[in-house]
């Protein structure tokens, strides 16, 4: 299978979308990113603990809802936002992130770089539709919440295409209860079969890309990291390689430790023709001296996939508390040797 033109040529990559200094444009922003040697741009979107909840709230059928959580013992009672179906999931036909898009494109196209949409993952809604909202009262089965949800995503992704997207990366933090053991013990004491919910996250996710226009390339981060979710041990991909299994993406976005061994065996999984991505960088820790460290896991993960198909990411998604402003988080003198060294330890096939 070959692999889609717009993403032979992305050997480094950010997941996530960045913070946005106090006054700056968003042409200032996208100029910032390709200024640092980035061929795709994200917008400025902080990574709110709510974020997703208010992309789902703009779909048809879902509502936000908001209750008070926390303990006796708090000051202040904590609100946490979740989610209510008011009726099916539906494509309500407009979405504010298509007017977003709009804006981030022209700002890339005077850059001469790429716009990416990203997006919470079909999964993702779907897991949290099923764990918060009472949709037995709307769905007889969980297969028909699947079924909307895709149908919904579809219609997501046309809208994007005639907007002038080519590149989606759908974040996904569904897999994350199934990459370890507590999360697994949550699903089995909550009735929940681990290989039922594969199933449908994986059925989801295909039948949300499977009529996706050829000119478009879908991306998917499987995200074991979750922002807000320190309780839980961080997860591994050995225990949720399942997330492989839909062949219809172009590229995995993948989370590794930062500054440790990792094993990249589940590598093998993943379908030929694909753009992998290893998460091995992040902006919350100083990236000069990590040149060998880069080149080590490059020539590590080419024992399980094809040297030529790898790439290294940035992983600007992966916290909450990414308050630095644009100047800061893109510091030439960090990044440009990083994007160098992803240029040499890509060619080492």
């Amino acid at each position: 299978m070959l692999m889609k033109s717009i993403l032979a040529n992305i050997n480094f990559d950010t997941t996530g979308s960045f913070g946005c200094a106090a006054g700056a444009s968003l042409a200032t922003v996208v100029s910032k990113q390709a200024a640092a040697g980035l061929r795709v741009v994200s917008d400025t979107r902080r990574r709110a603990a709510d974020a997703d909840t208010d992309f789902f709230s703009g779909l048809g059928g879902i509502e936000k809802t908001v209750i008070e959580a926390g303990h006796v013992y708090q000051p202040y009672p904590v609100m946490t936002a979740l989610l209510k179906l008011s009726c099916h999931i539906n494509w309500p036909g407009q979405h504010a992130i298509i007017d977003s898009f709009k804006a981030l494109k022209s700002a890339a196209d005077s850059c001469g770089v790429i716009a990416r949409a990203t997006v919470p993952a079909p999964s993702t809604l779907l897991a949290r539709v099923l764990s918060e909202t009472e949709w037995a009262h709307v769905y007889a089965n969980t297969d028909m919440v699947a079924e909307d949800i895709a149908s919904t995503y579809r219609n997501l992704l046309t809208a994007l295409h005639d907007a002038g997207c080519r590149f989606v990366l759908f974040e996904d933090t569904a897999w994350s209860q199934l990459a370890d053991d507590s999360g697994l013990k949550e699903l089995l004491l909550g009735g929940t079969d681990p290989t039922e919910y594969s199933r449908l996250l994986t059925a989801v996710n295909a039948g949300a890309i499977d009529s996706v226009d050829p000119d478009m390339a879908i991306a998917l981060h499987p995200a074991l990291d979750i922002p807000g979710e320190g309780a839980r041990p961080r997860g591994d991909y050995a225990h949720a390689a399942h997330v492989f299994d839909c062949d219809s993406f172009d590229a995995f976005y993948l989370d590794f430790h930062v500054d440790s061994s990792n094993d990249f065996s589940v590598l093998a999984r993943i379908p030929e023709g694909k753009k992998v991505m290893l998460g091995l960088l992040s902006p919350e820790k100083a990236l000069a001296g990590k040149r060998a460290g880069l080149r080590e896991s490059m020539e590590s993960a080419s024992h399980h996939y094809p040297a030529a198909a790898l790439g290294i990411s940035l992983r600007s998604g992966e916290s909450t508390e990414i308050t630095v402003s644009v100047d800061e988080l893109f510091r030439l003198e960090d990044l440009e040797p990083v994007t160098r060294t992803v240029e040499e330890a890509v060619e080492i096939s």
